[in-house]
Protein backbone atom coordinates (compact mmCIF):
# COMPACT_ATOMS: atom_id res chain seq x y z
CA UNK A 1 0.00 0.00 0.00
CA UNK A 2 2.70 2.47 0.92
CA UNK A 3 4.70 1.82 -2.49
CA UNK A 4 1.14 2.57 -4.32
CA UNK A 5 0.71 5.49 -2.31
CA UNK A 6 4.24 6.86 -3.41
CA UNK A 7 3.57 6.04 -6.87
CA UNK A 8 -0.09 7.72 -7.38
CA UNK A 9 1.60 10.76 -4.79
CA UNK A 10 4.08 11.32 -7.74
CA UNK A 11 1.51 10.99 -10.64
CA UNK A 12 -0.71 13.47 -8.29
CA UNK A 13 2.24 16.13 -8.22
CA UNK A 14 3.06 15.72 -11.77
CA UNK A 15 0.08 15.19 -13.77
CA UNK A 16 -2.80 17.63 -14.46
CA UNK A 17 -5.26 18.01 -11.19
CA UNK A 18 -7.23 21.01 -12.97
CA UNK A 19 -8.53 22.08 -16.48
CA UNK A 20 -9.88 25.88 -16.46
CA UNK A 21 -10.93 27.71 -19.19
CA UNK A 22 -10.96 30.97 -19.24
CA UNK A 23 -13.64 32.90 -21.15
CA UNK A 24 -14.35 30.00 -23.59
CA UNK A 25 -10.87 30.58 -25.97
CA UNK A 26 -8.50 29.65 -23.47
CA UNK A 27 -7.21 26.72 -21.62
CA UNK A 28 -5.02 25.81 -18.56
CA UNK A 29 -3.63 22.80 -17.24
CA UNK A 30 -2.18 23.28 -13.54
CA UNK A 31 -0.44 20.19 -11.94
CA UNK A 32 0.38 20.80 -7.92
CA UNK A 33 3.96 20.53 -9.35
CA UNK A 34 3.06 23.58 -11.86
CA UNK A 35 1.86 25.95 -9.53
CA UNK A 36 3.91 25.80 -7.25
CA UNK A 37 6.34 26.85 -10.05
CA UNK A 38 4.14 29.47 -11.36
CA UNK A 39 3.63 30.96 -8.01
CA UNK A 40 7.74 31.08 -7.06
CA UNK A 41 7.93 32.60 -10.82
CA UNK A 42 5.07 35.60 -9.99
CA UNK A 43 6.61 36.39 -6.60
CA UNK A 44 3.89 34.27 -4.57
CA UNK A 45 6.37 32.78 -2.16
CA UNK A 46 4.30 32.04 0.87
CA UNK A 47 1.20 30.25 -0.91
CA UNK A 48 4.24 28.33 -3.02
CA UNK A 49 5.89 27.33 0.05
CA UNK A 50 2.42 26.36 2.21
CA UNK A 51 1.84 24.03 -0.98
CA UNK A 52 5.13 22.54 -1.34
CA UNK A 53 4.78 21.96 2.60
CA UNK A 54 1.98 20.12 2.58
CA UNK A 55 1.38 18.53 -0.50
CA UNK A 56 4.74 17.18 -1.60
CA UNK A 57 6.93 17.37 1.72
CA UNK A 58 4.45 16.32 4.42
CA UNK A 59 3.31 13.49 2.23
CA UNK A 60 6.55 12.17 1.40
CA UNK A 61 8.12 11.96 4.58
CA UNK A 62 5.06 10.17 6.21
CA UNK A 63 5.22 7.79 3.56
CA UNK A 64 9.02 7.33 4.29
CA UNK A 65 8.83 7.20 7.18
CA UNK A 66 5.94 4.64 7.44
CA UNK A 67 8.01 2.50 5.19
CA UNK A 68 11.10 3.09 8.20
CA UNK A 69 8.86 1.51 10.42
CA UNK A 70 7.04 -1.34 8.30
CA UNK A 71 11.02 -2.35 7.79
CA UNK A 72 11.97 -2.18 11.15
CA UNK A 73 13.48 -5.28 12.59
CA UNK A 74 12.68 -4.42 16.59
CA UNK A 75 9.34 -2.90 17.02
CA UNK A 76 10.59 -2.09 20.70
CA UNK A 77 13.46 0.40 19.16
CA UNK A 78 13.48 4.40 20.61
CA UNK A 79 14.10 4.84 16.62
CA UNK A 80 10.65 2.75 15.82
CA UNK A 81 8.60 4.62 18.51
CA UNK A 82 10.46 7.81 17.66
CA UNK A 83 9.10 7.19 13.90
CA UNK A 84 5.58 6.43 15.39
CA UNK A 85 5.42 9.61 17.22
CA UNK A 86 6.53 11.42 14.11
CA UNK A 87 3.87 9.70 11.96
CA UNK A 88 1.00 10.67 14.39
CA UNK A 89 2.13 14.30 14.20
CA UNK A 90 2.20 14.09 10.12
CA UNK A 91 -1.23 12.48 10.20
CA UNK A 92 -2.99 15.35 11.86
CA UNK A 93 -1.90 17.35 8.85
CA UNK A 94 -2.56 14.61 6.19
CA UNK A 95 -6.03 16.28 4.93
CA UNK A 96 -4.66 19.88 4.34
CA UNK A 97 -3.37 18.83 1.31
CA UNK A 98 -6.54 17.71 -0.11
CA UNK A 99 -7.96 20.74 1.79
CA UNK A 100 -5.72 23.03 -0.31
CA UNK A 101 -6.22 21.03 -3.99
CA UNK A 102 -10.17 21.56 -2.83
CA UNK A 103 -9.68 25.72 -2.04
CA UNK A 104 -7.66 25.95 -5.73
CA UNK A 105 -10.69 24.87 -7.65
CA UNK A 106 -12.93 26.44 -5.52
CA UNK A 107 -11.51 30.07 -6.23
CA UNK A 108 -11.01 29.15 -9.94
CA UNK A 109 -14.93 28.26 -10.33
CA UNK A 110 -15.61 31.51 -8.02
CA UNK A 111 -13.92 33.85 -9.78
CA UNK A 112 -16.54 34.05 -12.44
CA UNK A 113 -14.09 34.22 -15.35
CA UNK A 114 -13.49 31.03 -15.33
CA UNK A 115 -14.45 27.03 -15.57
CA UNK A 116 -12.23 24.80 -13.57
CA UNK A 117 -12.76 21.07 -13.80
CA UNK A 118 -11.18 18.09 -11.97
CA UNK A 119 -8.21 16.36 -13.74
CA UNK A 120 -7.19 12.79 -13.48
CA UNK A 121 -3.89 13.80 -11.15
CA UNK A 122 -6.26 15.14 -8.64
CA UNK A 123 -7.60 11.03 -7.81
CA UNK A 124 -4.15 10.16 -8.16
CA UNK A 125 -3.17 12.30 -5.40
CA UNK A 126 -6.82 11.79 -3.67
CA UNK A 127 -5.33 7.83 -3.98
CA UNK A 128 -2.23 8.50 -2.20
CA UNK A 129 -3.70 10.56 0.84
CA UNK A 130 -5.97 7.46 1.33
CA UNK A 131 -3.56 4.84 0.52
CA UNK A 132 -0.73 6.49 2.94
CA UNK A 133 -3.62 7.26 5.24
CA UNK A 134 -4.83 3.30 5.92
CA UNK A 135 -1.17 2.40 5.60
CA UNK A 136 -0.37 3.90 8.63
CA UNK A 137 -3.91 2.88 10.54
CA UNK A 138 -3.02 -0.68 9.81
CA UNK A 139 0.67 0.07 10.27
CA UNK A 140 -0.05 1.01 14.12
CA UNK A 141 -2.27 -1.60 14.27
CA UNK A 142 0.28 -4.14 13.94
CA UNK A 143 2.40 -2.23 16.22
CA UNK A 144 -0.29 -2.03 18.87
CA UNK A 145 -0.80 -6.06 18.80
CA UNK A 146 2.89 -7.11 18.83
CA UNK A 147 3.59 -4.37 21.88
CA UNK A 148 0.52 -6.38 23.20
CA UNK A 149 2.07 -9.43 22.84
CA UNK A 150 4.99 -9.25 24.54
Amino acid sequence: MLIVALITLFAGLTIPILRVEKFFLFEDLISISGAIDQLVNSGEYLIAIIILLFSVIFPTIKILVANYIWRARAVGHKSVHRAVKLIDILGKWSMLDVFIVGMIVISAKSSGMANATSQPGMYYFGTSVICSMLAVILLKRSIDKLTDSR
